[in-house]
């Protein structure tokens, strides 16, 4: 068994109290997590806090590293379809270059994305899984802007595009933080 499918969730919740409880176990999560770090959670305290029983929470998750899993593939995919939809909608891709990158930057700004950066910023180095989804999101989205570039027309050649878009995938979460 790879290591990421160690961590993967073990079953889609199929039903809306299940989808509900997942729910709860990772916002509970977040929460611990910005409040108490990493060493001081696990899935016992998770469980208590959401007001769920452990045969529950394993039901889903195998350990508190699958939660934070769960949480960042989930925030990602999220991302992803804002990327999607900039990529699809008639109306965002008759905008002029400014205003379309403006709004994407923008867009990508998920509700309590600050927050769940933030709480999950230290893992991303300290979970190999996390590594992997965070090369792949990068991938993803430098592909995207360089789809979108050729797209506009951009000047320059591919290693420039590339390099801008690698850079931007960087510093993109704090550009409408000034």
């Amino acid at each position: 068994m790879s290591p990421i499918a160690k961590l993967a969730i073990r079953r889609e919740p199929k039903q809306q109290r299940s989808s509900e409880m997942v729910a709860k176990v990772c916002a509970v999560t977040l929460e611990l997590l910005r409040e108490r770090g990493l060493r001081n959670i696990n899935t016992n305290l998770i469980a208590q806090e959401a007001g769920v029983d452990i045969p529950s929470l394993y039901r889903f998750f195998a350990n508190n590293e699958a939660i934070l899993y769960h949480i960042a593939q989930e925030w990602l995919a999220d991302i992803r379809e804002v990327y999607d939809r900039y990529e699809q909608e008639p109306a965002l891709l008759a905008l002029d270059w400014r205003d379309y990158f403006d709004g994407l930057l923008r867009d990508w700004r998920l509700p309590g994305q600050y927050e769940n950066y933030a709480a999950l910023a230290g893992l991303w180095h300290v979970y190999p899984e996390l590594v992997k989804l965070d090369r792949f999101q990068e991938a993803y989205h430098v592909a995207f802007f360089m789809r979108q570039f050729k797209r506009l027309g951009a000047s320059g050649n591919q290693q420039h595009w590339k390099d801008l878009a690698v850079y931007l995938y960087h510093v993109a979460d704090t550009v409408h933080e000034v």
